[in-house]
């Protein structure tokens, strides 16, 4: 799989990468099975919140004191983006994949 970032954007990958490894250590620690869907709701969960804290962080001085509307908030030219998305809008796709996730070990049982 091909990945491109810009700036630091690589780091929204080592954030989902290091949250795989704590919780794939919680899950084996609690003899849960980290293949099920709720492993990667949770995994993805707790991913989101710390790329996008970082990722405001990082975007912060490019983003301005501009009104901000929805479009302008999550899609500008940010110094630090993960394949075209500024770092912080990678956690709104984290949630909804979660949700997804978490929809799919419902629906499943």
């Amino acid at each position: 799989m091909i990945f491109w970032w810009q700036g630091r954007g690589f780091l929204t990958l080592l954030i989902v990468v290091a949250s795989a490894i704590i919780v794939g250590m919680i899950a084996d620690a609690a003899h849960w099975r980290s293949w099920a869907p709720l492993f990667w709701a949770g995994l993805l969960l707790v991913a989101a919140p710390v790329n996008w804290l970082i990722g405001v962080r990082l975007n912060a001085k490019r983003r301005g004191y501009a009104p901000p509307t929805l479009l302008r908030r999550f899609l500008y030219r940010a110094p630090h983006k993960f394949m075209s998305l500024p770092m912080e809008s990678w956690s709104i796709v984290m949630v909804v994949a979660a949700a997804a996730f978490a929809l799919q070990s419902v629906l499943v049982r």
